[in-house]
């Protein structure tokens, strides 16, 4: 039999879970809606933006490595941020392409915030913070309220491939 303390333990721990992943959620939610909005801009040229022709002869254009094509960079870069965003904003697959978020802020801190004299841009603590909460994401998981916990961590509901059916 279950002592009150035994009780009162178990429901702390799954209170700190809760509350894990309800901070990992808000993170998801404002990390997955900042990278769709701008991704979109870049994309579908949605919400004033500029569209991928115009990124891509702008900011790609001066800034890729010569290893492929410019429209490709442009690609690489705002599908990563419009596709990533939708995969971080539902949890889905979260530690990959919140990865390759950090690794396309990293390129734009280097390339676009970082001058000859360090970190003079007024933008660079947006793109730190944008580099430090995917980090999370990275380390942390995408916590319990997603659809990587629903499909793939969710006890007997949940579809395995090793289940079968009789």
């Amino acid at each position: 039999m279950e002592t009150s303390t035994e009780k009162a333990k178990g429901s702390c721990f799954a209170g700190a879970i809760l509350a894990r992943g309800l901070g990992l959620l808000i993170v998801r939610l404002a990390v997955g809606s900042i990278f769709i909005y701008h991704g979109a801009q870049k994309v579908f040229g949605a919400f004033g933006g500029m569209g991928m022709q115009k990124f891509a002869a702008s900011a790609v254009a001066a800034l890729h490595p010569p290893i492929l094509p410019t429209m490709a960079w442009a690609w690489l870069s705002a599908g990563t941020e419009f596709f990533g965003g939708c995969l971080v904003l539902v949890g889905l697959i979260t530690r990959l392409p919140a990865l390759l978020l950090v690794i396309n802020m990293l390129m734009a801190l280097r390339l676009l915030h970082m001058t000859g004299t360090g970190f003079a841009d007024p933008n660079i603590e947006f793109v730190l913070s944008l580099i430090a909460m995917n980090a999370l994401l990275v380390l942390a998981g995408p916590g319990i309220l997603s659809l990587d916990a629903l499909l793939f961590r969710c006890g007997k509901w949940c579809f395995r491939a090793s289940n079968k059916t009789s």
